[in-house]
C-alpha cells in the first residue's frame, strides 16, 4: 500500500502519507462513473463533471492544494456521450447537475456545451455551480437555450473587505452585473454566503445584508440556511487555525466533526451573526415577527418570484402566507 501515490493511511497508530499523485491531464481517458450505483426508480436526477479544478485560491476552500490551480477539460463530445449514455439507462431522468468548480470560466465552452444540447435535442433541465464572473448576456441566452433551469452562485460575503482578504476575486460590483444581466431570464439564481470568514464582524454582516437586499430587488434570490465557515486542511484558514493553537493535524486521526473557525469568535457569536443576517433575506424567516418586519420591504419581489417560479409552496411557505404576501404585493 506504501507504494500508491496519492493516499494517507494508519499503521500502528502513526499516519503515513505517500508521495503526490500526478494529476490526470487527459479526462477523456476515464471510464463514466457508474452512475447505475447511486440510481433508483424514484430518482430523477442525475451528477456530473465536466472539467476539474480551479484556478483561484479562496482562502476557505482545500481545492487549491488539491488540483494546484489547474484547470482540465473534457472534451464536449465526451460530455455528450455519457449524457445520452444516462438518458439510454435512465429514462426517468429529468435533470441534470453540473458539479464544475470553474462550469463558467470559460465562457465560449459553456456556449459551446448548450449549443450542442440543443443540437442534439437533449430535453432536460440543467443545473450548474458557478462563479460571478467571467460572464456575458450571450452565455445566459445559451443557458435559457440549452434548458438551464438554476445557476448556483459562490458569494460567501457580501463585504468588500471580506472579499478581498479571502481572494475570492469577484466585487460587488460583479455580483450586482451578474444579477442585472440575469433580471429578465427564467433562471433561477441561488447564491451562498459563508457566516464567519476571517475579519467577519456585525458591519460586515450588515455589508452582506445590504448587498443582498439589492440583489434581491433586481432579481429575487431564495435563501433558505447559510453556512457558517469550517475549516479544511490545506486551506488558508487552517494555517490561521493551527497558528492560533484551535487545531491541530492530530484531529484529523480522531472522529471528530469538520470543525468550525472560531479563532475570532465564538460559536454562539457566529450562530447570532447567522440569525442576524437570515432574519433580513431568508424567505423561511418572512413567517417570523423579526424576520416579517425586517423583509416586508421584500413582499412585492417575493410574490413576482413565488408566481413566476411557483416554488414559493414548494420551498416551505404555506399557501396562507402566500396569499397573505400576495395580497400585500
Amino acid at each position: 500500500m506504501g507504494s500508491v501515490p496519492g493516499i494517507g493511511f494508519s499503521v500502528g497508530g502513526k499516519l503515513v502519507v505517500t508521495e503526490d499523485r500526478p494529476l490526470i491531464n487527459d479526462l477523456d481517458s476515464l471510464p463514466f462513473p457508474k452512475h447505475e450505483l447511486f440510481f433508483h426508480k424514484n430518482r430523477t436526477r442525475c451528477n456530473i463533471l465536466t472539467s476539474r479544478g480551479c484556478p483561484f485560491t479562496c482562502s476557505f476552500c482545500c481545492l487549491d492544494s488539491i488540483s494546484h490551480r489547474r484547470v482540465r477539460y473534457r472534451s464536449i463530445p465526451n460530455v455528450m456521450k455519457e449524457i445520452e449514455y444516462m438518458i439510454s439507462k435512465f429514462p426517468q431522468m429529468t435533470h441534470i447537475w453540473i458539479h464544475d468548480d470553474s462550469f463558467f470560466l470559460k465562457n465560449e465552452r459553456v456556449v459551446e456545451f448548450c449549443d450542442e444540447i440543443v443540437r442534439r435535442g437533449i430535453s432536460l433541465k440543467f443545473i450548474c455551480s458557478a462563479r460571478f464572473k467571467p460572464l456575458s448576456s450571450v452565455v445566459i441566452a445559451a443557458l435559457e437555450r440549452a434548458g438551464f433551469a438554476m445557476v448556483l452562485f459562490g458569494l460567501e460575503s457580501g463585504s468588500k473587505k471580506i472579499l478581498q482578504s479571502c481572494h475570492k476575486n469577484i466585487s460587488t460590483t460583479d455580483v450586482i452585473h451578474a444579477f442585472r444581466l440575469f433580471a429578465g431570464s427564467p433562471i433561477n439564481i441561488v447564491t451562498f454566503l459563508i457566516v464567519g470568514l476571517p475579519g467577519e464582524t456585525w458591519s460586515t454582516a450588515r455589508e452582506t445584508i445590504a448587498l443582498i437586499k439589492q440583489v434581491q430587488r433586481i432579481k429575487y434570490a431564495y435563501f433558505d440556511d447559510i453556512g457558517i465557515l469550517n475549516i479544511y486542511p490545506g486551506t488558508e484558514v487552517y494555517e490561521i487555525a493551527k497558528r492560533a493553537g484551535m487545531v491541530s493535524d492530530d484531529y484529523w486521526m480522531t472522529e471528530g466533526k469538520v470543525p468550525p473557525y472560531t479563532v475570532e469568535h465564538s460559536l454562539a457569536a457566529l450562530l447570532k451573526l447567522k440569525e442576524e443576517i437570515t432574519s433580513h433575506i431568508s424567505l423561511r424567516k418572512i413567517i417570523t415577527a423579526k424576520g416579517f418586519l425586517r423583509q416586508i420591504a421584500m413582499f412585492p419581489h417575493v410574490v413576482k418570484w413565488g408566481f413566476q417560479t411557483r416554488r414559493v409552496i414548494a420551498f416551505g411557505v404555506t399557501e396562507k402566507v402566500r396569499q397573505r404576501l400576495a395580497r400585500r404585493g
